[in-house]
């Protein structure tokens, strides 16, 4: 090889390193500023909803179960940060009353797991345990409608019963008409979208909070419990609790190209619930998918796992 052909083949691979660090540092490592106004997180109005409710009617506990799980590299939950894995779940909430419960989200069927390839771990178990509370329930609510946290409902033996249960919003009613993982006319016949308004208290002690931008239909759900206890539930605005202590969502590779959300708009909420977590640090915040944050706080009592 002459010396030109040595220095034209450094040149190449210099570039062709140069265009991947260049590939990884926007569609991995960036994540827009935020910038302008997100809808309001605001915690007094949410109090407010729900400061007539006596009481002896409201919740008592809140407790997750976790179907299925995978390993991902950090840095696509929270952009730029890092290879290292971490574990992410499929998650369903249960607020339980004295008598009754209410379901978030109903994770998803053994099928719907492996055409979204999400990991090598799946519980039929936890699955059929799931289906148990969501009959059980007296109604649901969906964080969203992404595949992992409606087809629970959807392909479920129990279909149509579980679909009388659900309260679902216009919004989410069009978004699931075009669900990752195609839904037919059959399974979508019968949903009556609400109308309701940007906060909505749904049953005692619990808000529904209007924050599109992961889909069209995301929604947070505020609980308090009897105790004074309070959660919210933010679905998918992030998927790891770092993402609300950095103000990072994630990569530009997962979150518009694959999931085609509203970047800038999370990014006004993970800012939104960044300064909420400072101004109310008793407030448990808790993203559907971060199974080891979830497990932290089952550990001191704030959650209950479902077995």
């Amino acid at each position: 090889m002459t010396l030109l052909s040595r220095r034209s083949v450094i040149i190449a691979a210099a570039a062709a390193t140069a265009a991947l660090l260049g590939a990884k540092a926007v569609l991995i490592d960036s994540f827009p500023s935020s910038q302008g106004t997100s809808r309001p997180l605001a915690i007094e109005r949410w109090r407010a909803l729900i400061e007539g409710d006596a009481p002896a009617r409201l919740p008592v506990s809140v407790g997750y179960i976790s179907m299925a799980e995978a390993n991902v590299p950090k840095s696509l939950a929270v952009a730029g940060a890092g290879l290292r894995k971490i574990r992410m779940g499929v998650v369903a909430f249960q607020i339980s009353y004295r008598e009754g419960s209410l379901m978030v989200d109903s994770g998803y069927d053994r099928d719907s797991h492996v055409k979204l390839s999400n990991g090598p771990v799946f519980s039929d178990e936890k699955h059929s345990r799931l289906q148990a509370l969501l009959r059980e329930a007296g109604s649901i609510v969906l964080t969203h409608e992404h595949p992992d946290h409606v087809m629970g409902v959807f392909t479920s033996a129990n279909s149509e019963a579980l679909k009388r249960k659900l309260i679902v919003t216009r919004e989410q009613v069009g978004g699931l008409a075009h669900n990752r993982i195609a839904l037919s006319p059959d399974q979508l016949a019968g949903l009556a979208g609400r109308a309701h308004p940007e906060m909505f208290r749904v049953a005692p002690g619990v808000v529904l909070i209007k924050t599109p931008g992961h889909t069209p239909g995301s929604q947070s759900v505020f609980v308090r419990l009897r105790d004074g206890r309070e959660y919210l539930m933010i679905g998918d605005i992030a998927w790891n609790v770092e993402s609300l202590a950095n103000k990072r969502g994630r990569a530009l590779l997962i979150g518009k190209f694959m999931l085609g959300e509203d970047r800038g708009e999370v990014a006004r909420q993970l800012s939104t619930l960044h300064e909420l977590a400072r101004s109310e640090p008793k407030l448990l915040i808790l993203p559907s998918h971060d199974v080891a944050y979830l497990e932290g706080l089952a550990s001191r009592g704030d959650l209950k796992v479902l077995h």
